[in-house]
C-alpha cells in the first residue's frame, strides 16, 4: 500500500508542477527564446513591461515601469483601473504556428500578437462599470513570419481582489499546446466520468438501502465535486454555455467548494460515529455556515482564507478520526486512509496555489479520484449487501457496454462510409490524370495524411501561352482541414482566372477569409504561380509558404515572396516576384509535409535533406523526379504513410 501512496502522490504532483515546463526569467520586458525547444512549453515568467491606466494604442512613455508576472500590482497601484502589459520576445528559432495558454487572469482583457487583436477574454468596456470579467482560460494560436515579436495585453479591473496573471503564461508550438490541452482534457474528463459512475452507484446503494445516510452522503459529495470540475480550471461550463451568467459561475465555484467540508463532515460522522465527536460535527456546521454566509455578502478575502485554514484544520481532524480507525483494526480503515491522505494533500496544493505560494494547477480533483476508490471499497466492506449490489451492476454494465459497443460500430461503419465519400468529393478536386500542354509537362504527387487532408491545387489554363497554378496547405489534419479544402475551392475557383497580376489575386483571396471567416480564424498558407511561355517567364506570390524551387541552368534556386499566411490580417500586400522560364528550366511546388516526416528514431527528414534531394534530380523528367524524391524520402522513413498532407508538383518547359 505504501507504494501505491507515494507512486500517485508523484503521479500528480509530475504532471501538474510547475517545473514541467521550460523556465527562464523575462528581464526588462524583454524574453530571450534562442535557449528553448519550442516543442516543449516555456513559462513566460520575469518583468513585463508595465504601464498603468494605459492602452496599446495610447502607451505612454513617463508611465513605464516592470511588473513580475505572474503577480498583481496592488502593491503599487490601485486595485480598480487599467493596466497594459507587454513582453518582447526575440530570437525565434523558427517561423510557423505558435500558441499561448492563459491560465488564472480573472478579468476583462484584450490580448494582441504584433499589435494584432488575437482574443477578448470577457467584454473590455471604455466605462470600467461596463467591464465583464470571464474565468473561461484560453488557449490561443497565430501565425509569426520573423524572429521577434511583441505580446501585449490590456486589462481592466473593476473590483477583483488580486487583479493580474496569477498564473504562468505559456509558450510554444500550436503542437506543444494542443498537447498540454489534451493532457488537461483527459484528466477531467476522466475524473468527471469517475465521479458521474461514483455519483449514481452510492445514489442506488442509498435507494436500496435507505437507513444509510452515508452512501447518500457520499453521492452528494461526488455531485459537488463533478460541479466543481465543470467551473473550475478549464471552466467547461462557459464554454458549454457561452452567455451563462459570469457571477453565478463565481458563485457555484465558491459555493460548491464551501459545502465540500461540511458534506465531508458529515460522511465521516455516519462512517465513524463512535470516534467522530458530536459536538465537533456540529461546529464544523455553525463555523462554515456562518463565514460562508458573511463572505457572499462582504467578499473580504481574509474570510476565505479563514475558510481555507477551517477546511485544512477538519482535514486533519479526519485524518486523525483515521488513525483511531486504523489503530482499532477496524476493516477497510488503512485504505481509506491512503485515499484521504492523498485528498489531504493534492488539497493543500490547491490552497497554496489559489494564495499564489505555489504556482500549480487545481490538482484536488485528482486526489480525489483515489480517495472514491478508497471509500468505494471501504464501504463494500462496511455494508453486507454491496457484493451483490456490485455483481448486479457489473452484469448490466457489461450488457449496456454490449449494447454500446454494437451502437458504436455501426456508428463507425457510418463514419467510414461518409469518410469514403468526402475522400471521393475532395478527390475530384484534385487533378485524376497529368496533363502535358504544348511547351510545359506536369506532373504531381498528393498523399493525404489520413483518407481527406488539408493541401488543396489548382492547375489551369488561362490562355494559349499562359498557366497558373495555385497550392494551398491548411492548418490542422483530417477532416476540419478537408472542409477548409471544400472552401478553398469554393471561394478561390472565381479569382484564379482573372485578368489580373497574381498579387492582387492573393489580395482578394485574403481580403475574402479574413472578412467572411473571422469568426473561425481559417488559416492557410499559398503559393500562386504564373507561367507565360511567350514571354519566357515565371511569377510566384507566396502567402506564408516555404520557400520553392525554380531549376535553371543546372542549378536550384530558393523562391519565397513575402507575404503572410492567407486569414491572418486584412489588407495583406504579397510580393510577386518574377523570373525567367526558359526551355528545360523546371519549377518544384510542394507543402511543407513533403519534409515534415520522422523515421523510427523520431529523427525529422527536414529541408535539408529535402533540398539536397531535388539537387540530386533535377535533370529528370517530372514523374521521374517525383518518383526519385519520394523514393529517397521512403527510405530514410521506412514507412508508407505520411505524418503530414504531403503534396508535390513539378513542371518542365518544353
Amino acid at each position: 500500500m505504501k507504494w501505491l501512496f507515494f507512486l500517485c502522490l508523484t503521479l500528480i504532483c509530475s504532471c501538474h508542477a510547475e517545473s514541467e515546463f521550460q523556465q527562464a526569467k523575462a528581464v526588462r520586458g524583454r524574453f530571450d527564446l534562442s535557449q528553448f525547444d519550442l516543442n516543449s512549453l516555456v513559462s513566460l515568467d520575469g518583468e513585463w513591461i508595465f504601464r498603468w491606466n494605459s492602452k496599446l494604442s495610447t502607451q505612454e512613455t513617463e508611465s513605464l515601469s516592470y511588473m513580475f508576472v505572474p503577480g498583481t500590482w496592488t502593491e503599487r497601484y490601485p486595485l480598480a483601473g487599467r493596466a497594459l502589459y507587454s513582453l518582447q520576445l526575440h530570437s525565434l528559432p523558427k517561423t510557423g504556428i505558435y500558441g499561448i495558454k492563459v491560465f488564472e487572469f480573472p478579468q476583462a482583457y484584450r490580448l494582441y500578437v504584433d499589435g494584432i487583436l488575437v482574443h477578448e477574454n470577457g467584454r473590455y468596456g471604455e466605462d470600467l462599470n461596463d467591464t465583464t470579467r470571464s474565468l473561461v482560460r484560453p488557449t490561443l494560436f497565430f501565425a509569426i513570419d520573423k524572429n521577434e515579436f511583441e505580446i501585449a495585453i490590456e486589462v481592466a479591473n473593476k473590483d477583483e481582489i488580486k487583479p493580474g496573471p496569477r498564473k504562468s503564461i505559456l509558450f510554444g508550438t500550436s503542437e506543444s499546446i494542443l498537447s498540454l490541452q489534451s493532457r488537461q482534457h483527459f484528466t477531467d474528463f476522466v475524473s468527471l466520468g469517475i465521479l458521474g459512475i461514483m455519483f449514481l452507484y452510492h445514489l442506488v446503494l442509498f435507494l436500496q438501502r435507505k437507513k444509510e445516510l452515508g452512501s447518500l452522503i457520499f453521492a452528494i459529495f461526488c455531485a459537488v465535486m463533478f460541479s466543481r470540475i465543470l467551473v473550475t480550471e478549464e471552466h467547461y461550463l462557459l464554454k458549454l454555455i457561452p452567455n451563462f451568467p459570469v457571477t453565478l459561475e463565481w458563485y457555484l465555484d465558491v459555493g460548491s467548494f464551501m459545502v465540500l467540508t461540511p458534506i465531508l463532515a458529515s460522511l465521516f460522522y455516519f462512517n465513524f460515529t463512535h470516534l467522530f465527536r458530536k459536538k465537533i460535527h456540529q461546529s464544523i456546521y455553525l463555523f462554515f455556515s456562518f463565514f460562508s454566509l458573511s463572505y457572499f455578502i462582504f467578499k473580504i478575502e481574509w474570510i476565505f482564507n479563514l475558510l481555507l485554514v477551517g477546511s485544512f484544520l477538519s482535514g486533519v481532524y479526519f485524518f486523525l478520526v483515521l488513525i483511531k480507525a486504523v489503530f482499532i483494526q477496524m476493516p477497510g480503515a488503512r485504505i481509506f486512509l491512503t485515499g484521504w491522505t492523498l485528498f489531504l494533500i493534492t488539497s493543500a496544493f490547491d490552497m497554496l496555489a489559489y494564495n499564489q505560494i505555489f504556482r500549480t494547477n487545481y490538482i484536488s480533483h485528482l486526489g480525489f479520484i483515489f480517495y472514491i476508490f478508497s471509500q468505494a471499497y471501504f464501504l463494500s466492506i462496511k455494508f453486507n449487501r454491496a457484493l451483490q449490489v456490485s455483481e448486479d451492476l457489473s452484469e448490466s454494465l457489461e450488457l449496456k457496454v454490449a449494447e454500446r459497443t454494437e451502437q458504436l460500430n455501426d456508428s463507425l461503419n457510418l463514419i467510414h462510409a461518409d469518410l469514403n465519400l468526402a475522400k471521393k468529393l475532395q478527390e475530384s478536386l484534385i487533378m485524376t490524370q497529368n496533363k502535358e500542354y504544348t511547351g510545359l509537362l506536369f506532373d504531381y504527387l498528393y498523399l493525404p495524411q489520413a483518407e481527406v487532408g488539408g493541401d488543396f491545387f489548382d492547375y489551369r489554363r488561362i490562355s494559349d501561352d499562359k498557366y497558373r497554378v495555385f497550392l494551398a496547405d491548411a492548418t490542422g489534419h483530417g477532416v476540419q482541414a478537408a472542409m477548409v479544402t471544400m472552401i478553398m475551392k469554393s471561394e478561390c475557383d472565381r479569382f484564379l482566372s482573372r485578368s489580373q497580376s497574381i498579387s492582387d489575386i492573393m489580395f482578394q483571396i485574403n481580403q475574402l477569409f479574413v472578412q467572411r471567416y473571422l469568426s473561425v480564424r481559417m488559416l492557410f498558407s499559398a503559393i500562386l504561380v504564373e507561367i507565360d511561355l511567350t514571354e519566357n517567364r515565371i511569377s510566384f506570390v507566396s502567402a506564408g509558404h516555404p520557400a520553392q524551387f525554380l531549376i535553371r541552368n543546372s542549378k536550384v534556386e530558393s523562391i519565397k515572396p513575402k507575404g503572410r499566411i492567407i486569414g491572418w490580417a486584412s489588407n495583406e500586400t504579397f510580393q510577386e516576384e518574377t523570373r525567367a522560364f526558359a526551355k528545360g528550366d523546371k519549377v518544384c511546388l510542394f507543402s511543407d509535409g513533403v519534409y515534415e516526416d520522422f523515421n523510427q528514431g523520431s529523427e525529422m527528414y527536414g529541408e535539408e535533406r529535402w533540398i539536397q534531394s531535388v539537387q540530386k534530380s533535377y535533370s529528370l523528367s517530372p514523374k521521374e523526379m517525383i518518383d526519385r524524391l519520394w523514393k529517397e524520402r521512403f527510405e530514410f522513413t521506412k514507412k508508407e504513410a505520411v505524418d503530414d498532407d504531403s503534396t508535390l508538383i513539378v513542371m518542365e518547359r518544353t
